[in-house]
This record gives C-alpha cells, structure tokens and sequence, in this order.
C-alpha cells in the first residue's frame, strides 16, 4: 500500500552471515545492510509456488523412497547370494522364483527373506504411484513437452528436472545453471596456477541424477546427438565412463538452459 517493494533475502548466500558464530536479528540485519550499501543489492532467495513446491516435495519424497529401494536390494542379494542361490532382480516379483527360494531355505531364512520381499514390494507400488501423480502435476508446465524431446529424457526424469529447477529465468546463463547442478569442475589456484578436480557436486543431487541418466540412456541409442558425440569422444580418449558422462551432463544442462529460455525442442544438430 505505501509503495515498497520487499524481497526475500537468502542469508546462506551471505559469508557475513552464513559464517558468523554471534548470530542475532539484530546482527543479521545490520550485515544486509552493509551489502546493500556497499553493492547495492542482496542475494534474494527463489521463491516457489505452492504447485512448485508440492511437485518439488513429490519428487525428493519419490527420490527417499528409491534409496531405501536400492538399500533393500542390497540385503535381499546377500540372503541369496550366501546361500549360492544368486538372482537378477527382474525374477523378485515372479512367484514361481519365489516359490523356488520358499523350498531352497529354511523357514526362518524364508522369513527374513519373505519380510524384505515385501517391503520391495511396497516401495515399487509406492514409486508407481508418485510417478503418475508427479507426472500429471509436471506435464502442465510449458518445460515438459520442450524436456520429452531430449533423447534419454521421459515422463519421470523430465518431471525431476520440472521439481527442482522451478523458472528458468533465475539462472544469469547456461554456465551458472550447470554450476546450480553441480557439474562444473572444482576449480583449486594457488601460486598463480588453477588446477581444475572432480565436478563440486553442489546442488539438488536428484537434479545432478536426472540429467546423467538422460546421458548414460541416450548413449546407447543409435543416432547420436552433440552430447552424446562428446561422450563417446571421451571415451575413445581413453576417459572413464564416468567422467565423460559428467562432461556430457555438463554439455546437457548448458543444452537444457538454452532450449527453455528460448523455448524450443531439442535438436540434434543444433546440440
């Protein structure tokens, strides 16, 4: 009503307050006010829209869900496997292999196995069902149709990326938004000489894993895009596999930026 615009500051931006041990309002804002003094600006923090942050809650929830998954997968092969009796987790759900397991253990391996069986089954239908929610929720966004065209990108990695990146037009440029994810080398000087180390891996990591997965699934497909053309460079280079898929990951996000600040599809040649 009287004119003023207000702007909410993110203070983990902020080394005056971030790192400072006398830690008060009162402190706080006499440091913003120094910033705002001396650079004429503040570190202003994203703010989402309840959609955004319920597709957002959805997704990391559905992330929690896949760990404790992969946990679980963890403990049922070393039940088998100790028993010689190893497996590929395709044959967890047919009952005829469980049937076979039921007969090969005692009834109280069966049991520890039969309770993890059925946890494995539970956390499947529970992925199931944030998929499908976080893919309705994600597919009314203008990103979604622009993501799908990405070789390697369906309906859930696509949703991710939707979650966590929230508008565009927060990130300055294509580099800054790699470094959001956390797929720009560490950079360390000293004496006058920069040497570059592994990615900072800063950032949303559901993000990061996203966008890796597109590259490591669009690798294997026959026609190859720019990105996936630097992979395989890479690789004949002699690289591991997972550097080259970071260094194509990294090509993938600058890529992203461009296609949904201008809003068009991907290209393969344009990539």
């Amino acid at each position: 009503d009287i004119g003023a615009t207000f702007k909410l500051v993110n203070p983990r931006e902020m080394p005056e307050i971030a790192k400072s041990i006398k830690k008060t309002d009162r402190k706080d804002v006499e440091k913003m006010l120094r910033r705002l003094q001396v650079e004429g600006e503040l570190p202003e923090s994203r703010c989402l829209s309840r959609e955004e942050r319920m597709l957002r809650s959805i997704s990391r929830e559905r992330s929690d869900v896949s760990k404790n998954k992969r946990k679980l997968m963890v403990r049922i092969h070393a039940v088998i496997d100790s028993h010689d009796l190893p497996s590929v987790k395709a044959e967890f759900v047919k009952p005829e292999w469980r049937s076979r397991m039921e007969a090969a253990l005692r009834p109280d391996e069966w049991l520890v196995l039969e309770m993890q069986l059925s946890q494995d089954d539970h956390a499947l239908g529970v992925i199931g069902l944030l998929d499908q929610r976080m893919i309705e929720m994600a597919s009314q966004s203008p990103y979604y149709a622009l993501l799908m065209s990405i070789p390697g990108m369906g309906p859930v990695l696509s949703s991710i990326v939707i979650a966590e990146v929230g508008r565009m037009q927060d990130f300055k440029d294509a580099r800054q938004f790699a470094a959001f994810i956390g797929l720009v080398p560490r950079v360390r000087s000293s004496a006058g000489k920069a040497r570059c180390g592994s990615i900072t891996k800063a950032g949303p990591s559901d993000l990061r894993w996203a966008i890796t997965q597109a590259v490591t699934v669009s690798s294997r497909c026959k026609s190859q895009s720019a990105v996936t053309k630097m992979y395989h460079r890479k690789r004949r280079k002699g690289k591991p596999a997972r550097v080259a898929i970071c260094a194509a990951a990294n090509k993938l996000a600058r890529v992203i930026h461009s296609m949904l600040t201008n809003s068009v599809q991907f290209s393969h040649k344009a990539a």
